[in-house]
Order: structure tokens, then sequence, then C-alpha cells
């Protein structure tokens, strides 16, 4: 198997930490007299791999930014479902020439695409400031003029922390959370070759914060 490695994503990674700094200034934008809303999120940035049969395996950068209900609820919640955006940050076309079509059609699922998901996830267990979750995702994604779609089964371990506090100008509900997750999906175009794939990486949750 031909590893194919990806080509620098630090655009996009900058870009991710920028949006996460924004958000979270919003409290101190307000003390300035400008205010912010930080929604109940979590945003996760990690390394994905596909590997398929027919063809090289491919690294890429996966980040995801979603609505979340965990991190909306102060109090522990033993179900969270998220739904957001996701993209999959791959290898240019250099790294597509693969030596038989299935595999030029197995690189898209992972290059360049992006779009909507849905996490449904439950505790396996629980402490003060701990907890575990084991989750399945659903997607559905572009890639171009393709079409994909992608589930995956998740493990996550995450240090949270409940927060309900009320500020001259600003008031904050919900959960700060950081946490390390590792999954395992398929994800392709209907009727084509699907590829398996890996990821793992590190996610961020912040709670719903007004400021004015």
């Amino acid at each position: 198997t031909v590893l194919a490695t990806c080509r620098p994503m630090s655009r996009h990674v900058v870009a991710a930490v920028a949006t996460l700094f924004t958000l979270a200034a919003a409290p101190g934008l307000a003390r300035a007299g400008r205010g912010g809303v930080v929604p109940p999120m979590e945003f996760e940035v990690g390394q994905a791999t596909l590997a398929s049969e027919a063809g090289p395996r491919v690294l890429a950068t996966q980040l995801q930014a979603g609505l979340s209900w965990a991190a909306l609820m102060p109090s522990p919640t033993p179900v969270d479902v998220t739904v957001g955006w996701i993209a999959i940050l791959g290898p240019g076309s250099d790294a597509a020439s693969g030596s038989t079509p299935m595999a030029r059609a197995a690189v898209p699922a992972v290059r360049d695409a992006h779009g909507a998901y849905l996490d449904v996830a439950v505790t396996i267990g629980r402490t003060r400031h701990v907890r575990g979750w084991l989750s399945g995702r659903g997607e559905v994604l572009t890639a171009g003029s393709a079409v994909l779609t992608g589930v995956a089964a998740r493990v996550q371990t995450e240090l949270w922390a409940p927060v309900a506090t009320t500020h001259p100008g600003s008031f904050m509900v919900g959960t700060f959370g950081l946490s390390l997750w590792a999954e395992l999906g398929v994800r392709g175009r209907a009727g084509d070759h699907l590829g398996a794939t890996t990821a793992a990486g590190l996610g961020v949750r912040l709670p719903f914060i007004v400021a004015y």
C-alpha cells in the first residue's frame, strides 16, 4: 500500500483557531461595548485516513463545528445530539492519480469534501470532571460535483466543567469541555467503492454565552 501524505493545511487550521479565539473573546468584546453571542457548540480537529483496497491510503485533515446539546446543559446529560458542518481537507490532485479508476474514485471521498452531519452520543462513564462518550454520526457531503455519504462510530474522553453564571454585561450557561476522540467509519459515493475511514483528534466544547 502506498502512503500518500497530504499537502500542508496550515491555512485551514489557522482559520479554525482564529474562529475559536473570536468566539471565546465575545464576553471581552461585550465589556468593550460591542456585545456578542456564542452558541453552545463543539469544535473538533483531527487527522483522518481513508484506506481503500483499490488504491492508496490517503491522509486528510478533518474539521467539525456543530451545535451541541451537552454544551448547553450545565448538568450531566446521558445523551448528546450535535448538528453541524464537517470538512475533509485532503491532498492535492497529484495524490489522486491512482493507477486504477477505482483508486481515483476513492480519493475524492477525503479530498476537499464538506457538508452536514448529525451525531448522537451516549455517556459510557462519568465522574465529576471526566466522562466518556460513545457516538454514531451520519453525514452528507459534496466533493466537487460528487455527493458523498458516510457513517462513523466514535469513542471520546472528555474533561468537562459545567457553568451557570451571570456577570454585569454577560451571562453563560452550559459546559466547557476538552476531549480526545477516535473513530472508524465508511464514506463514498452511492453505487461506487466505499472507503474505510479512521480518524483521531481533539475537541473543544463551549457553553452558551451572551454578552451585551
